[in-house]
């Protein structure tokens, strides 16, 4: 008996290691892009694609167009991508408060602390349900909505004006759409060129291209 135990938790020892390394052996391969884009761009901080949200961070930044979706229209994309993370930090935050609320409530009524006739007590618990459920959708389809504008103008900003739009929509349903693409976006080069991504034309001499010299990373 002792034996049989001792190998169940080697087991589930491994089984949680593998399954770690390889979360994060499939987050690192889904950052890498990202990072050798910002590279190649010039911006000084391609570390970012490696941290939460970095990925998506970079690729709100890295298009030079204004960002135009719906009512918001903005040449500062780093407001897009903040104003995202801020929506989905609450929905998250509601998402887990509210059916913890429901849950005690029902707990002290199952407690004898609140007397509920089993009408309401179904009606909180479906209430619990579906609203978490609800939470989920709405965040999926708020992501969706910032997201496809941030990919169409990252293909936009290489060029691929015949995947810009089916790609991100394809994308809302299969995720690795745009990962596939950025690993293909590294054999192209942005609209302001390689190295380019601080190149002010009102300001910065224009010699025909954009120098990496000029624009190293600090």
């Amino acid at each position: 008996m002792g034996i049989f135990l001792t190998v169940i938790v080697i087991v589930f020892v491994v089984s949680i290691v593998v399954q770690l390394f390889y979360n994060i052996f499939v987050y690192a391969v889904k950052s890498l892009p990202y990072y050798l884009l910002c590279r190649k761009t010039g911006y000084n901080n391609s570390w970012l694609a490696f941290l939460p949200y970095g990925r998506d961070f970079i690729g709100f930044i890295i298009p030079k167009r204004e960002y135009n979706m719906l009512i918001l229209k903005t040449e500062k994309r780093q407001i897009p991508f903040w104003i995202w993370v801020a929506l989905d930090f609450l929905l998250c935050l509601t998402a887990y408060a509210v059916p913890i609320v429901l849950m005690v409530i029902m707990f002290s009524e199952a407690s004898g602390y609140m007397e509920m006739d089993n009408t309401a007590y179904n009606a909180l618990s479906t209430i619990s349900n579906f609203f978490g459920y609800g939470i989920a959708v709405v965040r999926v389809v708020v992501k969706a909505i910032f997201h496809w504008r941030k990919d169409y103008d990252l293909l936009k900003t290489y060029g691929m004006d015949n995947h810009a739009i089916w790609a991100p929509t394809v994308n809302i349903i299969c995720p690795l759409v745009m990962y596939i693409f950025a690993f293909i976006l590294l054999s192209y080069s942005p609209e302001y060129g390689e190295g380019g991504y601080y190149y002010n034309p009102d300001e910065d001499d224009d010699d025909g291209y954009y120098s990496e010299d000029c624009y190293s990373e600090e």
